[in-house]
């Protein structure tokens, strides 16, 4: 049996006492007494214990960290050649998507490499070609 006697005893009693007052007030609705209502928590953030990832900066030091094994040098040439232009949201699309695309093939490297983080990163040069004509 799912329910004891005494509970369906109680919700009877109940449903009695209210009986008046719904031929007073009109039709009442009865609410469930499982229905508790729970005040909200809120929520702090809270920053993760240890760092994850791969953060790269452009400075010389990770804030709020230690370099302990210094992995040496990167360099990196990307070419990227584009004939829809317009389809990936103009030349800024295009642009943030290539940044975009880079940082995590720098990311994927530096963890290859057994590193977690890069520092004193920058671009030395971008040059970008753009004839409207041919798009």
């Amino acid at each position: 049996m799912i329910f004891n006697l005494d509970d369906e005893h109680n919700v009877t009693e109940t449903v009695l006492s209210v009986a008046p007052l719904q031929s007073q007030l009109g039709r009442v609705r009865p609410r469930s007494p499982q229905r508790v209502r729970i005040q909200p928590v809120k929520h702090q953030h809270t920053p993760p214990r240890e760092r994850y990832g791969v953060d790269i900066t452009p400075l010389s030091y990770v804030p709020g960290g230690k370099i302990e094994k210094y992995l040496g040098n990167l360099n990196f040439f990307f070419i990227r050649e584009s004939t829809g232009i317009r389809e990936c949201g103009g030349l800024s699309g295009f642009v943030h998507s290539f940044v975009t695309e880079v940082l995590a093939i720098v990311r994927a490297h530096v963890t290859a490499l057994g590193g977690n983080a890069m520092v004193a990163y920058f671009i030395s040069e971008c040059i970008l070609y753009h004839n409207p004509h041919k798009n």
